[in-house]
């Protein structure tokens, strides 16, 4: 199997660490490459390299420059998105990526999203045994 190179976002948050432990242990022949917007977290030591980005709440061009940037000097090869709020920037951009990357699909998204609207789906769906009680 050739080498491919894999690109997790937000190497920082709980998610990426999953990801980039699962990236790990499936399979020996990855370069996995990490973008983060703080210098140092603890996902760092399971990247080989680490790029810190801007913000992509408060500067998407920037964000996108640099994803673009880092997509094309480390020839990556599929990106991981491991920030939940990142699923509906990619969902609003993802024409300008030239990779495929994965996302969650579901008709319900956006309600699981939403602790609220979750429960009072299971409720109107018979599903009352699973809405926590406090």
């Amino acid at each position: 199997m050739d080498r491919w190179t894999v690109l997790v976002t937000s190497v920082g948050t709980p998610i990426a660490h999953g990801i980039l432990k699962g990236l790990r242990e499936m399979n020996e022949d990855v370069t996995i490459i990490g973008i983060e917007s703080r210098a140092v977290t603890a996902g760092n030591k399971f990247c080989d390299r680490v790029y810190q980005v801007p913000r992509f709440t408060k500067d998407k061009e920037g964000y996108f420059k640099h994803l673009n940037d880092i997509i094309e000097k480390e020839n990556i090869d599929a990106l991981f998105s491991s920030h939940p709020p990142e699923i509906y920037l990619y969902e609003d951009y993802s024409k300008r990526l030239s990779i495929p990357f994965a996302l969650p699909s579901s008709p319900h998204y956006s309600r699981l999203r939403n602790k609220e609207a979750s429960y009072q789906w299971l409720l109107d769906n018979g599903m009352e045994k699973y809405v926590p009680r406090y």
